[in-house]
């Protein structure tokens, strides 16, 4: 069983996390899976910034947080996943969808267009800049309707989402918040001066026709017939019959406990989300009459609501996304939540605290002494984004896109920049050795700086790879490059002023990490999963082993005889490498965000995969060998094979609890076998050995407060 206790952004979750199977389904959303050999025992969570809107079609839900639009696999409304987001350079406040466009109101950007043809990558197709501060957007046809703010009304013709065109304005005599646009008429609700009515017959020269003036601050509207619903901040939701738009008329209204931000109309309830009381349930079967029918005190300040078959999606404010089960209006429920989360691109770990290269938001330096309860001790925003990280002495090296960032941690709480390097391309990765920072700056290659006078970093020597760097490691006299395109690059800095290319092996995907152990090489070469180069002779690399990872291989780390995959995608994959030319995998880690980076130190793995996580190794050491069909024993348990089943007896000095479940060598749970109270003395366990495929299994469970593991072959 889990326990999961969620926190608010830049604050801890700690948990124990257990396997998918065998969670309590009433519990809280599960935000990973593991195998059997790796647990969570630890995140940082990070932020995208404030859940303003949300707006839903089929299994996706796409969402306004901070600067950027995040796309959610909702299939599973206990568990909402992350495919995929893409940051802009100002505020997101509504987001409407049409077709394979997202239409989204981007405050002083005004309106943006995202081709979300493919949802995992989205990318931007159009912009207009309107004049004021695009807050909401409603699409008709081929024309998208900005409320914009100072600016009132503008009407976009959108025919061709690259190359959007102003055609006409109306400017409200307020300050335009939202917008609905029914028949010809387009309804703004328009601030302080409630709401407005715009006939749009012709676009190009919008002109008033009928005005209320709400005795609120009109934030949203929503046309249902012939009845607008305005949502009007502390005076709560209006019903302004506009049957006759000239002279629309409020006709009832229901003053909610919070300030009411926005407003859906389904079937005869109003769904407001009405800020700190969260979402309130309107029944307006009689609007003169609205009563509230139920609601749902959400735990951050409902901004948006969308409702999709029986949930409705809540913008929450600093509390991500909610979705609640409304199939009962009169008693509401929270199914599920997706708190806001930010890119963790890189790891490093020394003594007891793990730095964490987070993109956007620079440096984060986080106390591991504790596993369990890990905390945020201090942090600098650099002013790129933090892309690589490494930690010496007292000093750590940031690779900031732009430039090499040098910052002093002598006290972890309080972080300071003492020196940087502009680089001449975008520094991704960064490697120190002695006096020496070995930068991946991507399309300029290896760059060599000097950083014996961390206050005045200088280069002094490059070497241009053929394609993007983006991946650097240090052994001896060789910086070995993961250059994108291009394979691995092994370059000779025997002379830092002069570095040499001496060899390279030009891997059949995209090399974007790279980690030498001994005389191997370890590439995360992305859709082509790892392979492994011997590199005895660095002057002829040779590939002498490879593992297709199920998603695309980022980061690498390797200790002992495990190759620990950041595999994007696909989270953390845990590989034996014993035998270079065939690698196997035996466990597994899979986080709802992309995984980028992995550092790995004693029993703890850390992941930088939009949070920071830190992960229990548990590998129980597979032993590939058949055992033999006679009787074993083992500890306090000992296993009989027949024919037909495998017969396990399993001894408790005390009357006591047993549940055992069992997994195969990935750790996929097939079920429990076991979950009962038994007296003191030996219980007898049978797996039916038809009831499973052939190969080689674990029985795994608790006998009391005791954790026993067995291995077994259930068929030849």
């Amino acid at each position: 069983v889990s326990i999961y206790g969620m926190e608010k952004p830049l604050e801890i979750e700690n948990y124990f996390s257990g396997q998918k199977d065998i969670l309590d389904k009433s519990s809280e959303p599960k935000w990973s899976t593991d195998s059997l050999d790796v647990k969570g025992i630890g995140r940082v969570l990070y932020d995208f910034g404030d859940a303003r809107d949300v707006f839903v079609v089929d299994t996706l839900a796409y969402v306004c947080m901070g600067y950027t639009l995040v796309i959610l696999n909702i299939k599973d409304e206990a568990n909402p996943m992350l495919i995929g987001d893409i940051w802009t350079s100002s505020d997101l406040y509504t987001v409407q969808v049409s077709g394979s466009f997202a239409y989204v109101a981007n405050d002083s950007k005004g309106l943006k267009i995202i081709d979300i043809s493919d949802p995992t990558a989205p990318i931007e197709s159009g912009i207009y800049d309107t004049p004021g501060n695009a807050r909401d957007v409603y699409i008709s046809d081929s024309l998208a309707y900005v409320a914009d703010y100072s600016s009132g009304l503008r009407i976009i013709n959108i025919s061709n989402p690259t190359t959007p065109t102003e055609v006409g304005f109306y400017n409200t005599p307020g300050y335009a918040r939202g917008v609905h646009v029914s028949d010809s008429l387009a309804y703004v609700a328009d601030g302080s001066q409630g709401l407005i009515i715009i006939d749009i017959t012709d676009p190009t020269t919008p002109t008033e026709t009928g005005l209320y003036n709400t005795p609120g601050y009109a934030m949203g509207v929503q046309v249902s017939d012939s009845l607008a619903y305005v949502t009007d901040g502390a005076s709560g939701l209006r019903i302004i019959n506009v049957s006759n738009p000239t002279t629309p008329t409020e006709i009832g209204f229901y003053d909610t406990p919070g300030s009411a931000y926005d407003i859906y109309i389904s079937d005869i309830y109003a769904y407001v989300a009405d800020a700190g009381s969260g979402l309130r349930i309107i029944d307006i079967t009689n609007p003169t009459t609205p009563t509230e029918a139920g609601f749902y005190d959400t735990p951050g300040s409902a901004f948006g609501v969308h409702m999709a078959d029986t949930f409705a999606y809540v913008a929450d404010g600093t509390d991500g996304l909610r979705i609640i089960d409304i199939s009962n209006p009169a008693t509401p429920s929270e199914t599920g939540f997706y708190v806001t989360q930010g890119y963790a691109w890189d790891v490093h770990v020394l003594d007891s605290f793990a730095y964490v290269a987070d993109e956007g938001s620079g440096l984060r330096i986080i106390d591991i002494s504790a596993p369990t309860n890990p905390t945020v001790v201090g942090s600098y925003d650099t002013p790129g984004n933090a892309r690589g990280v490494y930690v010496l002495d007292s000093f750590v090296y940031i690779a900031d896109r732009d430039s090499l960032i040098i910052i002093d941690i002598s006290d972890p709480t309080t972080p300071t920049e003492v020196g940087s390097y502009d680089t001449p391309g975008n520094a991704w990765d960064v490697y120190v050795v002695d006096s020496f920072a070995y930068v991946a700056d991507y399309s300029s290659g290896l760059r060599i700086v000097d950083i014996s006078d961390p206050t005045a970093p200088i280069e002094i020597g490059f070497y241009d790879t053929p394609w993007a760097a983006q991946g650097v490691y240090v052994s001896g006299s060789y910086a070995y490059v993961a250059d994108d395109n291009a394979g691995l690059r092994i370059i000779d800095i025997t002379d830092p002023t002069a570095p040499i290319e001496i060899g390279f092996y030009d891997t059949p995907g995209d090399a974007y990490n790279v980690y030498i152990s001994d005389s191997s090489a370890y590439v995360a070469d992305y859709g082509s999963g790892l392979r492994i180069i011997d590199i005895s002779d660095p002057t002829a690399p040779t590939e002498m082993g490879s593992y297709a990872t199920p998603g695309n291989a980022r980061g690498v780390y390797v200790s002992d005889s495990l190759a620990y995959v950041a595999d994007y995608g696909s989270g953390l994959r845990i590989l034996d490498v014993t035998d270079p030319t065939a690698p196997i995998e035996i466990g597994f880690y899979d986080t709802p965000a992309w995984a980028y980076g992995v550092y790995v130190e004693y029993d703890n793995i850390y992941l930088s995969s939009g949070h920071f996580y830190i992960l229990e190794n548990m590998l129980l050491g597979i032993n590939e060998e058949e055992l033999e069909s006679v009787e074993i024993a083992v500890n306090n348990y000992h296993i009989n094979y027949t024919s037909s089943s495998i017969d396990m007896y399993f001894g408790l000095e005390h009357a006591g609890r047993i549940k055992a479940n069992i997994y195969d060598k990935t750790g996929r749970n097939y079920g429990t076998l076991i979950d009962k109270a038994v007296d003191a003395g030996y219980t007898k366990l049978s797996i039916d050995k038809s009831q499973y495929p052939s190969g080689q299994y674990f029985v795994k469970g608790m006998m009391g407060e005791t954790e026993v593991s067995a291995k077994v072959v259930v068929l030849e």
